[in-house]
This record gives C-alpha cells, structure tokens and sequence, in this order.
C-alpha cells in the first residue's frame, strides 16, 4: 500500500512482512506510489525515509525486486479534473516517464508497474506510453495493469512492450466460482 512508501513503517513491521512474504515465496513487491496528478506527477516524498524502509526490505528479503506501483485515474472513466490523467497528451506521458525515472534512480526501485484506470479497449495512447516509457527507462523491467475487457490482439499488442501483464479480474460480474473460473480460463 502507499503507507510503505509515503510514512515510514518501523522496523518490527518490515521484518514481520518480510518474513511472512519470503514464507510464502514472494520476491516481487509492488509499493503502491500514486497516485499521480493531472500532469503525470506524484505527492511529494520523503525518499531518506523511503530509502531506509526499502534497505530494511532488502535486507530481510534477499534477491527482492521492488516495483514503483504508479496508480492513477483516466479521465476516459472520471473526466478531465486536477487528478486525472489523459495519455492521448504528449506533455502528460512525457511528466508519467519523468515521474517514473525519478523514481527508478531516487528511489531505488527495480522497475515501473503501471495501473492506470480505466484504459479503454484499444487504447493506442497507452501503447504510446509504453513505448515511450521502455525506451527511456530501459533495461528496468514494466509491469502493467490489465483490464479483463481488453481484446486478446490489444492485450498482445501491451504484452510487445512491456515485461509482464497482471490481469485484473475482480469486478467482473461472474454469478459462480465455475464461470469465473471458466472466464478467466479464456483470457
């Protein structure tokens, strides 16, 4: 959640956490940042205090990769308002790729994941996020969120450029297990 990244646990609570999340086989952690501003910029942070917290997480989590969870709103789902992105916008993916390399450098992070909704099917403004955002920060790794409504071309399509793809399938409307399952089983 952004508690880790924006007030500094103490130390008792990374340790428990991290020894809990390496019991179970977790090296990837996902520290949610965001969310961002209508111009692709995050709140403020404390990145002494950041850099502390993520050295403790290393230190009990050996091998982790951490990722910089930037969230954000679309104005396709909410409007255009101060906290709402439109990344048909040169300007708004070029402050996104900024926001995300700070992060990689002053915060040490391993790599971006972006969840950024809604994103309509099809999106050809993400794609250019994307790409914008591989070229400038390459080799770190780029998760992206994943809408269960995207089309398996443009899914394929996200999956070119980016270096994994978390399906977000809550929400979907499944009266059953069974159909859930079966649902999921097809994208």
């Amino acid at each position: 959640g952004h508690r880790w990244f924006g007030k500094a646990p103490s130390s008792e609570e990374i340790q428990a956490a991290a020894g809990q999340l390496s019991r179970l086989g977790f090296r990837d952690l996902y520290f949610h940042v965001g969310p961002m501003d209508a111009k692709g910029n995050i709140p403020a942070w404390d990145r002494q205090s950041w850099k502390q917290t993520l050295t403790e997480f290393r230190a009990a989590m050996p091998g982790l990769r951490a990722y910089a969870w930037v969230g954000a709103v679309t104005v396709i789902g909410y409007g255009k308002a101060p906290d709402t992105i439109d990344n048909s916008l040169p300007e708004v993916r070029s402050g996104i790729v900024s926001t995300c390399a700070t992060l990689l450098k002053e915060g040490d992070f391993d790599g971006i994941h972006y969840d950024l909704e809604p994103i309509a099917k099809d999106d050809a403004d993400f794609v250019k996020l994307l790409e914008e955002t591989r070229t400038a920060l390459q080799p770190h790794p780029l998760s992206v969120a994943s809408d269960c409504a995207w089309s398996p071309p443009y899914l394929q399509e996200v999956s070119r450029h980016c270096d994994q793809i978390a399906l977000m399938s809550y929400n979907i409307g499944c009266p059953t297990r069974e159909r859930y399952e079966n649902y999921i089983d097809r994208k």
